[in-house]
């Protein structure tokens, strides 16, 4: 690999010594460098493993005038290509070849996915790595007590080493390299919370260390090494958190919203470092909504009619990622969000009297919701109060009509029999 991306694979049947390193160096090294650099300086990076170490590949390398870096014993983890295969292997863990045909193949189409933005960023990580390792003895000293604390005397010198070892693995993963993207997770309030470290299985010497991130604080929740299980770290997760043994699945019970964060799992199996990221939100459940009707208003149509309009809210508490809509019948009529939680999320619904629809307020955030459905007659009741009123007043006003009617009837009736019986008699004069 380089920073400007990778090389073709080289696939090996038998255990690499000199004469094979330099075959590849020779055969696959070498045009990669063509390819990717063509005439410009390189520096070659390799660990101190036999084959490259050893006078015959020192030889090759002077001969082709290429610069080999400096590189100290027993830190293989600082060379940015072991961070490179974890990535491989994450990107590869769901695959499930049948061969070993197959799991070539799996591994080319693998490897041809790997960009040369994620192998620039691989290798522009280093010097914040090697700043990491120099700063590394404050952490070997918290490591060496807790050692000392938890072991036997006779031991404590072996399991030092050992621990100095995988702290420093630590460092190299975290500020060192490149993991997968971080994968959210979201849980109620109250739940629990399962995060894998995306092993299969832990064949082999494990060792897994979970930590958790908010804000600039970094706290180490679980810890799986030499088989033994540590989950001591943090007196606010007292017995709370546990730690599988065959899985190394982190699990923390009644999970709170001040302990959402960025979870981080840190795997070291026999010599292969990876890492796995969770950004956890913790979500109170969401209050249920309350509806409540305003005063009735009069519209005025094109047509020059009137008719009245129930106006009704419905409102709820603010809280994180919370929604409130209005839906008719399964549809979704309007909604609405706001990022300021300090006040009361409300929404409007204007409805007519005689609208015989089903409606209901619906409070949402990513875990819950809640809904409530609106009942006319309970939330809208001058409407039937309004027809009792024009009911009656109705009865009221056609039984004066009528009487009225009735009335100039009869005096309509009786004057002109008083006009007719005039007429006859002045009639009957002449």
């Amino acid at each position: 690999m380089s920073s400007a991306g990778v090389g073709p694979l080289c696939f090996l049947r038998s255990k690499v010594n000199a004469a094979v390193y330099e075959e590849v160096l020779e055969h696959f090294m070498l045009p990669a460098a063509v390819q990717l650099y063509g005439d410009a300086d390189l520096i070659f990076q390799q660990d101190l493993a036999p084959s490259h170490s050893a006078k015959a590949t020192s030889t090759w390398f002077k001969d082709h005038g290429i610069p080999v870096l400096n590189w100290p014993a027993n830190l293989p983890d600082l060379n940015p290509i072991e961070n490179l295969w974890g990535i491989v292997k994450k990107k590869m863990r769901y695959a499930r070849p049948n061969n070993a045909e197959e799991l070539k193949a799996t591994i080319r189409a693998t490897w041809a996915l790997i960009t040369p933005e994620q192998c620039h960023r691989l290798i522009d990580s280093m010097p914040r790595c090697i700043a990491a390792v120099k700063t590394i003895k404050v952490g070997v000293f918290e490591i060496q007590l807790q050692a000392q604390y938890r072991e036997n005397k006779n031991n404590t010198s072996q399991t030092f080493i050992s621990m100095w070892a995988f702290i420093l693995c630590f460092i190299c993963a975290e500020v060192c390299g490149e993991t997968d993207d971080i994968e959210t997770v979201q849980v109620k309030e109250g739940g629990f919370l399962n995060l894998h470290p995306g092993l299969h299985d832990l064949n082999g010497d494990v060792q897994i260390l979970w930590t958790f991130e908010s804000g600039r604080q970094s706290t180490r929740v679980a810890q799986m090494y030499q088989g033994k299980i540590y989950t001591h770290y943090d007196k606010r997760l007292t017995g709370r958190v546990q730690l599988d043994r065959d899985t190394g699945i982190l699990t923390i019970s009644d999970i709170r919203t001040n302990e959402s964060g960025l979870y981080k799992a840190v795997i070291i199996v026999n010599t292969h470092i990876s890492g796995w990221r969770y950004k956890v939100d913790v979500y109170a459940p969401v209050s249920v909504p309350a509806i409540r009707s305003s005063s009735a208003v009069i519209v005025h149509t094109s047509t020059g009619a009137s008719e009245e309009i129930c106006s009704v809210f419905c409102s709820v508490r603010n809280d994180r990622d919370v929604s409130i809509s209005w839906y008719k019948g399964s549809e979704m009529m309007n909604q609405t969000s706001n990022p300021d939680l300090s006040i009361i999320l409300s929404l409007p619904l204007e409805l007519h009297y005689n609208d015989s629809e089903i409606y209901s307020c619906m409070t949402a955030n990513p875990v819950s919701n809640k809904s409530v459905c609106l009942h006319m007659k309970e939330i809208c009741t001058r409407h039937e109060d309004c027809l009792d009123h024009c009911c009656g007043a109705e009865a009221l006003i056609r039984l004066v009509l009528s009487g009225l009617v009735g009335i100039a009837t009869v005096v309509f009736l009786v004057d002109h029999v008083r006009i007719c019986s005039e007429k006859r008699r002045a009639a009957a004069s002449v």
